[in-house]
């Protein structure tokens, strides 16, 4: 089957950007396989079962997942829930324990932990290394929440119908009440597959200096299936990805409606201006996408007036 850009030929794309184009698309594709063993791998005891995909913003890295988990929706035995945007570790905890509390026998749950912030302080990091860690699988919340189930047994009592949040809060609370007799949770994680789609790189073991946050980091990289996706580097990795995303048309918006000729002619002509775009993701791609739609007849015109100025 033909790609793309072996369809518009030689017209559009040189064989070196054709070379760009499926690097891309092979990052592309390499980012699908880690979702897909993410949620039909089965975890074995003691093994790392957690993945950690981490490249820059504006590469449509949460659309390519959304879009590949579509082909998983209907399977019974898979459930895949997403937890996005999530500043503090509270609020993941109480989502993660109402998540666990609905889990079925036999059911596997996959996390989606999209652009979340749990791994920035040492108590986050802390409560995470319990979570992803193969020997214990266990998240440990050492605060008391005794307060908070009674606060969700309130709110419910007082307006039941509007509160079936805090009745599942309250229940899963319950559920999983430290036995240590901390007054805290302790939430099982071996059922759970995590997937975590981010921008913040984890230290490296050679960046670990001390005992503070970066060693910690260190130690979840060490307990997650960590991938990075470099595609910022240089022009050739950028313009190949972002290429092979608008030609591909794995996200939605306006891109996603033009022809095969004018994806083309978009990237081809960001190619030939690189170095004037006023940045290298695929929002610029897009804001091109527009006015190329807006202004059929007259859209290079405009593109121009977009660019950065040339330097005297």
């Amino acid at each position: 089957m033909s790609t793309v850009e072996q369809r518009l030929g030689d017209d559009f794309f040189t064989p070196e950007q054709r070379g760009f184009i499926a690097a891309g698309r092979a990052q592309v594709h390499a980012l699908e396989h880690h979702v897909e063993q993410a949620l039909v791998g089965i975890p074995t005891p003691g093994s790392k079962q957690d993945y950690y995909l981490v490249g820059p913003t504006g590469t449509a890295k949460t659309t390519i997942v959304e879009r590949y988990l579509k082909k998983y929706a209907t399977d019974p035995k898979i459930r895949v829930i997403k937890i996005s945007g999530v500043k503090s570790s509270y609020s993941f905890v109480m989502q993660l324990a109402v998540c666990l509390n609905k889990l079925g026998t036999g059911e596997r749950l996959v996390i989606w932990v999209d652009d979340c912030n749990l791994f920035s302080g040492i108590s986050a990091l802390n409560m995470m290394l319990g979570a992803l860690d193969p020997s214990t699988r266990l998240l440990v919340w050492d605060k008391d929440v005794t307060g908070d189930i009674a606060r969700f047994q309130r709110q419910q009592r007082a307006s039941p119908d509007d509160s079936p949040g805090d009745e599942a809060l309250k229940n899963a609370f319950e559920r999983f009440l430290a036995k240590s007799g901390t007054l805290g949770l302790e939430l099982p994680t071996n059922h759970v597959t995590f997937l975590f789609t981010t921008n913040m790189d984890l230290a490296r073991p050679a960046n670990n200096v001390g005992r503070g946050s970066k060693m910690r980091e260190t130690m979840i990289r060490s307990r997650v299936k960590y991938y990075e996706f470099n595609v910022a580097k240089s022009r050739s990795l950028a313009w190949g990805w972002n290429a092979a995303v608008v030609l591909d048309r794995p996200f939605p918006g306006i891109a996603a409606s033009l022809t095969e000729e004018q994806r083309g002619t978009l990237m081809a002509w960001q190619f030939a201006n690189w170095d004037r775009l006023n940045g290298s993701d695929l929002r610029i791609a897009q804001d091109y996408a527009e006015v190329m739609i807006a202004e059929p007849k007259d859209f290079e015109k405009t593109w121009a007036m977009m660019l950065e100025p040339v330097e005297a």
